[in-house]
């Protein structure tokens, strides 16, 4: 019982809930402003097949890479000194949009290429689809990016109080609850729509696309290395040439002290076989589902 009661003190708390609204509204601003330029970029890339399924291929994993890069930078620690709480909740806001703007403005992207057939059917259940995936990541992504900002919320009362865990998943279950409510979300239409992108993956998942990617990937890597000493000097990011130096010995070294390394390379081009094999079998099923 005095769990309970600690549950729903917190939950009432002002500064509980002046934390979570904090987080809520980063979430709404990186959906609008980076989710609605993903969405803009992926409109137009669809005047081109060929883009559809280079970006299709290379986002479908690549839309995690800003998160891992920005994670490690030490550029998100704001230390609140004497200024004003407004001036740290203004900073805050506004770097919670920055650290987590490019992985939603990329899943948006590739959302939208995923959905790009029914977003042309004019379907208004794809798109309040698109747009409730885009905001629980953004809402994900802003509350760990909250463990830098000095409104850590909820991890600031997650190491003070016990009670504040259910407190955490209580606000963030009615969070999603009502999201799912405002978007008219269904079990089914969400099934529907998760079939439809992995059969469009699927149908993208060819040698032109994958060359598509390298060659954006490649075009990346070469602008990287052209402005890489203002990439350092503001991010504190090596020159790609400067990190694949540090990767190679690294990698030989691992490679050469792995005992047994002849079997275990027999195993994984074993292994990687049979996933291949299932892979073909699954994409043959769903385009049959789909005919």
């Amino acid at each position: 019982m005095v769990m309970d009661i600690g549950v729903f003190t917190i939950l009432t708390d002002p500064l509980f809930l002046r934390g979570f609204g904090t987080v809520l509204l980063i979430a709404a601003l990186t959906t609008v402003l980076a989710g609605g330029l993903g969405v803009a970029i992926g409109r137009l890339l669809q005047f081109s097949d060929s883009l559809v399924r280079c970006g299709i291929r290379l986002l479908r994993l690549g839309m995690w890479l800003p998160f891992f890069v920005l994670w490690g930078l030490p550029i998100w620690r704001i230390n609140p000194g004497k200024d004003p709480y407004l001036v740290v909740w203004l900073i805050t806001v506004t770097a919670g949009v920055f650290a987590a703007g490019p992985t939603i403005l990329l899943a948006s992207c590739y959302g939208c290429l995923t959905d790009g057939v029914q977003l042309k059917r004019q379907k208004p259940h794809i798109r309040l689809h698109l747009v409730r995936e885009v905001f629980l990541l953004a809402l994900l992504l802003s509350i760990l990016w909250q463990l830098f900002f000095p409104i850590a919320w909820p991890w600031e009362w997650l190491v003070q109080h016990l009670s504040a865990n259910y407190a955490a998943v209580i606000a963030i279950m009615i969070a999603v609850l009502l999201c799912n409510l405002a978007f008219s979300w269904t079990l089914d239409s969400t099934a529907e729509s998760r079939r439809l992108e992995l059969l469009r993956t699927f149908q993208f998942n060819d040698l032109k696309s994958l060359g598509g990617g390298l060659l954006i990937v490649v075009a990346g890597s070469i602008l990287w290395q052209v402005f890489g000493q203002t990439v350092k000097e503001n991010f504190s990011i090596e020159p790609p040439a400067e990190v694949t130096k540090a990767i190679v010995p690294f990698a030989r070294s691992w490679y050469e002290s792995n005992p047994g390394k002849q079997t275990n390379d027999m195993e994984r081009y074993s292994s990687f076989a049979s996933r291949s094999q299932w892979w073909n079998r699954a994409r043959d099923v769903a385009c049959c589902s789909h005919y």
